[in-house]
């Protein structure tokens, strides 16, 4: 991630250069302003999209969750004991908080684990940009 994130920044700024040539030439001309318009969101929108890819539950809020449940478990397990019965419902509790945890750190991680997050959005837009422009230099 950290290579292409730096080649991405090679490639914007040759853009933003080629943006600055083409603003010198014509300095009143709209296309290149509406260039610079473009390039500026999609700039401002790849920094969204690395700041999604880092954005993740810390580690001691995941640790926390896990030892909160287990400490809850632990409360329900102490309650059904002194009851004398209950051993279903005990492992019910512990397999739907087990359930909920699994869930939960899968989620946090969407490139990997048994939830993954499909790339079919992402692989559209891509075969709509194959066709040729609908307007040509002639």
């Amino acid at each position: 991630m950290r290579r292409t994130s730096a080649a991405e920044g090679l490639l914007q700024r040759r853009l933003w250069r080629l943006a600055g040539q083409a603003m010198a030439a014509a300095p009143v001309a709209s296309a290149p302003r509406l260039y610079v318009d473009s390039l500026n969101s999609t700039i401002d929108q790849q920094s969204v999209r690395l700041s999604a890819l880092n954005n993740r539950v810390p580690g001691p809020v995941l640790a926390l969750e896990v030892v909160g449940a287990a400490v809850a478990l632990g409360l329900l397990a102490m309650h059904i004991s002194i009851l004398g019965r209950g051993l279903v419902a005990m492992l019910v509790a512990a397999l739907l908080v087990a359930l909920l945890l699994l869930v939960t750190f899968d989620l946090d991680r969407p490139t990997r684990g048994l939830i993954k997050v499909p790339s079919t959005p992402l692989t559209e837009v891509r075969a709509s940009m194959a066709p040729p422009p609908a307007a040509s230099d002639h």
